[in-house]
């Protein structure tokens, strides 16, 4: 069986393309951390404080790699930003913080009407973060998102995890699923209002 960042990467491409083919704006953007020892003590960049108060932080910068911007065609550069995946250093899913960051530059955007499918391959995770808050953070990122007039959809690779975090979700276990399973929960969210 596939890997779960190969299904996803699957479904980026498909998906990139799809849209591209609709004359869809799209961006395609991955999220993940660096992991360097060197790094640790330099890079507190976010903080976050839950209800008790008890504030975290996490040490590994984000990184956010652009496979697809949206005013790019989806061309042979773009395929080939995909396809090497493989040299991205993959470490910790920050998920709340990226999809907010995400989203931000979604709502730049002219166009009315904006969807964004996040990928998800299981629970937020993050080195010195507890769990317990990084989930609640990513449910209160997710909401907010959607207030924001944002159509989201979580797509669990291999997982059930998004349904946890988000109003809308739908599982893909094989890219095979993606015409018949997916693509009729993306088609809702594109054509929402």
């Amino acid at each position: 069986t596939k890997s779960k960042i190969v299904l996803a990467m699957e479904t980026a491409w498909a998906l990139a393309d799809v849209l591209h083919r609709l004359n869809i704006p799209t961006e395609v953007i991955g999220f993940t951390t660096y992991w360097d020892g060197a790094v640790k003590k330099a890079s507190r960049d976010i903080i976050i404080t839950d209800e008790d108060k008890r504030t975290y932080d996490r040490f590994a910068p984000i990184n956010m790699p652009i496979f697809k911007q949206f005013d790019e065609s989806f061309g042979t550069p773009q395929k080939k930003r995909i396809a090497g995946w493989k040299e991205i250093e993959l470490a910790d899913n920050i998920d709340g913080e990226s999809i907010r960051k995400a989203a931000d530059r979604l709502l730049r955007r002219p166009e009315p009407g904006k969807a964004m499918f996040v990928l998800s391959d299981g629970e937020p995770a993050c080195m010195g973060m507890e769990n317990e808050l990084m989930e609640h953070h990513l449910k209160k990122v997710t909401r907010d998102v959607e207030r924001q007039g944002i159509n989201l959809l979580g797509i669990g690779i291999g997982t059930d995890a998004p349904e946890r975090y988000y109003r809308k979700s739908v599982i893909l276990k094989d890219i095979e699923e993606l015409p018949k399973t997916v693509v009729r929960e993306i088609t809702k969210v594109l054509l929402a209002k």
